[in-house]
């Protein structure tokens, strides 16, 4: 039997931690590449994460905020598109729907934080035959 060490622990610790971003970011990715090939209704997800630098003396958490959900026919144009503007939850009950979906379909912080980082506006949108991710400041903080 061996017998390990605090630093041993850590080692397999940082594999693991190292193991998760690189895996995780990939997983994260072909699974929200294979929601839109399933709804192809769906032009673009957006969403905020992160851990605010100020919470009125309360520690400050990471954290993933509301998904929103664009439908249409065209290519959505990010140039057009100001953050949420445009990116409506009122516009239809498929948008809110699909916003839902992927939110539960990928509702795990540590994972969405390795694949997007901690400090991040993700926009995802339709490209071609596949997908865009654009990683931006959150407004937010």
């Amino acid at each position: 039997m061996t017998s390990k060490t605090l630093k041993d622990l850590m080692k397999e610790k940082d594999a693991i931690d190292r193991e998760m971003r690189t895996r995780g970011e990939k997983l994260v990715k072909e699974e929200i590449e294979r929601f839109f090939t399933d709804n192809p209704k769906l032009q673009g997800i957006v969403w905020q994460q992160y851990a605010p630098s100020f919470n009125d003396g309360d520690p400050c958490y990471f954290s993933v905020h509301d998904f929103y959900a664009t439908c249409g026919g065209d290519d959505v144009d990010m140039d057009e598109v100001s953050e949420y503007e445009g990116w409506s939850d009122s516009d239809g009950k498929d948008q809110r729907r699909l916003a839902d979906e992927l939110s539960s379909l990928i509702n795990d912080e540590d994972l969405l934080k390795c694949a997007f980082g901690e400090h991040a506006l993700v926009t995802i949108t339709r490209k071609g035959k596949g997908i865009q991710v654009e990683i931006g400041e959150p407004s937010g903080d």
